[in-house]
Formats: C-alpha cells, structure tokens, sequence
C-alpha cells in the first residue's frame, strides 16, 4: 500500500468518525428522547381515558366513607338541655342502682364552633355499674365526652369513681346549670 492510499483510508475513518460523531450519536440521543416522550404522552392519555372510571371508583368510595361516617357518628344537638340530660342520667343510676352519688354541673365554654358543658359524676359502686356508667354515657345519642375518669379502692368490692364529663352542643352559653347534689 502506498502512501497515498494510506492517507485518503485515514480521511475516510476520520471522515465516518466524525459523520458519526456529528451526525448519528446526536441524532440517536435525539431520537431516544423522543421515545421517552412518546412513552409519557401514551400514558398522560391512557390515565386521561381512566379518569371517568377512576372518578367513578372514588365517588363510590366516598360515598361509602360518608355512610360509615353517618352510621359511626353522634349528632352534636344545638342545644344542651343539661337538666334534661342529668334527669336520664340519675334515672339510670337509680335502674342500676347506684345511690352513693353526687353530680355537678359547670359553665358552658366554647371550645372552637361548639360548646362544652363541664360535668363530674362522682359515685360509689362495684366496677360493673362504673362500667355500665360509661357504656351507657357512651351509648347516648348524642356526643358526650369523657374527659377523665379516676378510679380509687374502696373496700368490700367498691369502688370510688370520678368521671369528668363535657357535654357538647352547638348553641349558646346561656344554658342553665343543674346539678343533683347528694341523694
């Protein structure tokens, strides 16, 4: 081989090195990005033909949100009828009867949209009817909140309980307190 020929096999290496280097290596990044691209935009429109289906799936599962919520929640009245509220809890007592007791009331405070009227239920007893208290207090209608419960041994099976209550409704302070006092 001579010289010549060496030299025009070197300009045509370099001439497809560089034809490669210039030409198809970018236009293979170009085109793998645009693959890329393609690959995004099916599936922006595969999820945008899913959207009704999806948004059927999500109304129904809100829908079964709300109704678990209707059937796990208490109604908040608008009034607090405390006296009201203290007569069906004597009442109970007395079925279960609890006669060692004391309940007071307190001034309603507003804790954010509702109010909250204090209550203490103070009452001797076997741990049977203190539980039966606060399974009753619990299965009420309409939402009362045991703030504290203080439990304290007395003897012979009896026990002393404290149990702090808030009444909630949603209406205004002007409420009247009631209270039992000692039997």
């Amino acid at each position: 081989m001579n010289r010549r020929s060496f030299q025009i096999g070197i300009a045509w290496v370099a001439l497809v090195a560089a034809g490669l280097g210039l030409g198809v290596l970018p236009g293979l990044k170009n085109l793998r990005r645009a693959n890329q691209d393609i690959h995004q935009a099916r599936s922006a429109l595969a999820a945008a033909a899913d959207r009704p289906a999806a948004l059927e799936r999500n109304e129904a599962s809100l829908q079964g949100l709300r109704d678990f919520a209707e059937l796990n929640s208490k109604p908040i009245p608008e009034h607090g009828d405390i006296a009201e509220f203290v007569r069906g809890l004597v009442t109970y007592l007395n079925q279960i009867g609890v006669e060692d007791r004391s309940i007071a009331t307190g001034t309603p405070a507003r804790e954010n949209d509702i109010m909250a009227a204090p209550m203490t239920l103070t009452m001797t007893a076997d741990f049977m009817a203190v539980f039966a208290t606060l399974e009753h207090v619990e299965s009420l209608p309409r939402l009362v909140r045991v703030s504290r419960l203080k439990l304290e041994l007395k003897g012979d099976g009896l026990l002393k309980a404290d149990l702090s209550l808030d009444v909630l409704f949603t209406g205004d302070a002007q409420v009247a307190s009631a209270g039992e006092g000692k039997p």
